[in-house]
């Protein structure tokens, strides 16, 4: 008998992840690196547990592969978002889509945004 973790139980027992593909550590992943939050922050995703654990109720193998994405495509954004001041107002920025290379941007209007 041999103890496995939570990722090797869930790569034997197989299923679809919330990706609609095949598992990843069932079909292409072999090495079960220790994978941490700060990869999910870096990648500006929500912080909800509920969306960032995979079927093994760790989290998703997926964050630490496309780290590297990330990482790369946010050199091309200045290290600080400022406040753009137009003719209707101060434009503050309220979304950011680091693959896209986007950044969104509302004016605020009395009390509202």
């Amino acid at each position: 008998m041999k103890q496995i973790g939570a990722r090797q139980e869930a790569a034997l027992i197989g299923g679809i992840g919330s990706c609609g593909r095949e598992l990843c550590c069932s079909s292409w992943r072999t090495d079960f690196t220790s994978i941490n939050a700060h990869a999910a922050v870096r990648q500006g995703l929500s912080p909800n547990a509920e969306k960032l654990t995979g079927r093994c109720g760790k989290l998703k193998c997926c964050l630490m592969y496309e780290l590297d994405s990330y990482i790369e495509a946010q050199k091309d954004f200045p290290p600080e978002l400022l406040v753009l001041e137009t003719s209707a107002g101060e434009a503050k920025h309220f979304k950011i889509d680091i693959l896209k290379k986007q950044i969104w941007y509302s004016i605020e209007q009395g009390n509202r945004i």
